[in-house]
């Protein structure tokens, strides 16, 4: 598959590579600026990334810095859900969640204790 960057994910990939990535050299210690690899010993692939293409460093120690990009780029075939609570869109871990966090989660779970609850206090009463 071949998947084009937008221009928002160019431009935040190239800040995460020059603020985070410890392979990355701003300039070739004589001041030109060249955005050089130090793993790859050439020009760093991620300042102008190919379309779909991503370093395994980057993917593996920088990415990870950033979740929604990481989201973006890594889960963009992956199926998405927004969470019952919040509404945030998140990439399940099973087909069965609903929630985007075990804060969600939780708050999920005491107002379905609660309806529960309301549900079986109602049935006892008797006239």
């Amino acid at each position: 598959m071949n998947y084009k960057y937008t221009s928002k994910q160019k431009r935040e990939i190239r800040h995460l590579v020059r603020a985070e990535c410890a392979n990355h050299f701003p300039d070739d210690g004589g001041g030109r600026s060249m955005d050089y690899c130090a793993r790859r010993d050439t020009l760093c692939s991620m300042i102008n990334p190919p379309s779909g293409k991503i370093c395994e460093y980057f993917k593996k120690c920088v990415l990870p810095l950033n979740s929604t990009l990481e989201a973006e780029l890594l889960f963009r075939d992956a199926v998405r859900k927004n969470c019952a609570i919040c509404g945030a869109e998140f990439v399940p871990a099973s087909n069965r969640q609903v929630y985007c966090s075990p804060k969600c989660e939780a708050q999920g779970n005491r107002i379905k204790n609660r309806e529960r609850k309301r549900k079986q206090r109602g049935a006892n009463v008797t006239i």
